[in-house]
């Protein structure tokens, strides 16, 4: 018995699109601390914070579309970390 859709040739192309149009519309979700909310315009949602699960659901997509070779794909930076207002204490 073969794979029928999931193993034709087309099948696989259709992945490939849909993964490019997905990680290219998923790029502007990137701020200076993670990814942020997609509004229904395609522009991050200033009304909801940074969340850590979306940050982490797309670190992961992209890390995967570069794991597959994508070229087009923006580079992934660092979030910024909030820096303390003063050094820690030192203890002892």
């Amino acid at each position: 018995m073969g794979l029928g859709w999931f193993g034709a040739p087309e099948h696989k192309r259709w992945l490939a699109y849909e993964t490019h149009a997905l990680l290219h519309y998923a790029r502007a979700a990137q701020v200076p601390t993670g990814f942020g909310w997609i509004g229904q315009d395609g522009e991050v949602d200033p009304s909801h914070p940074v969340e850590l699960w979306i940050t982490g659901r797309m670190t992961f997509a992209f890390s995967l579309g570069s794991a597959h070779g994508d070229p087009r794909l923006p580079p992934l930076r660092r979030p910024r970390r909030a820096r303390p207002e003063r050094p820690p204490a030192r203890l002892g």
